[in-house]
Parts: structure tokens; sequence; C-alpha cells
């Protein structure tokens, strides 16, 4: 699976909205479909999150830009061991930042709670 050629322009979540089952957003909260940002991010699917707290990767893309994914644990929806909430945005942005991002794009979530 490569990496998909530029970041994403909108902030994409991958986890649980209204019920169990983890699956790719956009903050329209319409599902991904279709096409290699879909592909990638199911890939993704709890490949970023190991531990406690937020973790923050960042990627190259295949344009050179960067991307900045945080994860952090969700059982907010999903009880099942290993739940996370994922979320890829464009640019190289701290921790801070990206979890500022991530919230003010995705108000509704409940991981915001826990």
């Amino acid at each position: 699976m490569s990496i998909p050629k530029t970041a994403p322009t909108e902030c994409f979540y991958f986890g649980c909205i209204g019920s169990s089952g983890h699956y790719p957003f956009k903050p329209s909260g319409s599902r991904i479909h279709a096409g290699e940002w879909r592909e990638w991010l199911m890939y993704s699917d709890g490949r970023y999150y190991r531990g406690f707290g937020w973790l923050r990767h960042i990627f190259q893309m295949g344009d050179g830009s960067n991307m900045t994914v945080i994860s952090k644990a969700d059982n907010s929806v999903d009880s099942r061991p290993g739940s996370s909430a994922t979320f890829f945005m464009a640019g190289e942005l701290s921790l801070e930042d990206a979890v500022l991002t991530a919230k003010k794009a995705w108000p509704q979530l409940k991981v915001w709670n826990e």
C-alpha cells in the first residue's frame, strides 16, 4: 500500500460515528467510499495507535509535502479492544495544533469527552 501522492485538503477521520465499525469520513460526516484515500485509510485501521494518550506521526507524501496523523484510544462508541480515533491532515503540525485542528473539524465526536 503506497501513501497517496498529496496530503488531504480536509481533516479526515477514521473511526466510529453512531455505531460500532471503523470507517473513513470527511468533515461533512459523509463516508469516503472510493479512491486512493479510502483504500489507504482502511489500511490504517488500528495501525497508528500504540499506547495511551494521543500519538502523532508525520508522513511524507508522494509530492514531498507532509501529512500529520494523530490517533487516540476511543471506546466512546465501539467497546472492542484496540478501537481508536484517527485523524489525517495536511502539513507538519505539533501534537497540540493537530488536536485543535481535529477538534475544530470534528466537534461532534465523543472522543473529546473521554
